[in-house]
């Protein structure tokens, strides 16, 4: 699975054990021209398996869309597909306490 930093996909994953929970606030899919982010493209250990792309995965409390998506192939579907320039990612907000 895919989600990066690695560091920070072990921290929600060890949460629990911590008495650390966590809640999904916001889930948002955004664009991002991978072009701009280093060596001319999309770096493929980013990019989600054909199940990560239709399937959450669970880390720690929560599940998460991991990975990035093809131009072409967003979550949502409809015009955005057409902004063939662009990459997709889920990005999160995320709420976390420590149980007392």
């Amino acid at each position: 699975s895919h989600l990066v930093p690695r560091r920070v996909r072990a921290l929600l994953e060890d949460a629990p054990r911590h008495k650390v929970r966590v809640r999904q606030l916001v889930q948002r899919e955004i664009a991002w021209k991978a072009y701009y982010a280093g060596r001319g493209g999309c770096r493929p250990d980013l990019v989600a398996t054909k199940e990560e792309r239709t399937q959450r995965c669970r880390i720690g409390d929560c599940e998460y869309f991991v990975g990035c998506s093809r131009p072409g192939e967003s979550l949502g579907g409809g015009d955005r597909d057409r902004l063939l320039g662009y990459h997709w990612h889920v990005a999160y907000v995320l709420d976390l306490w420590k149980e007392t």
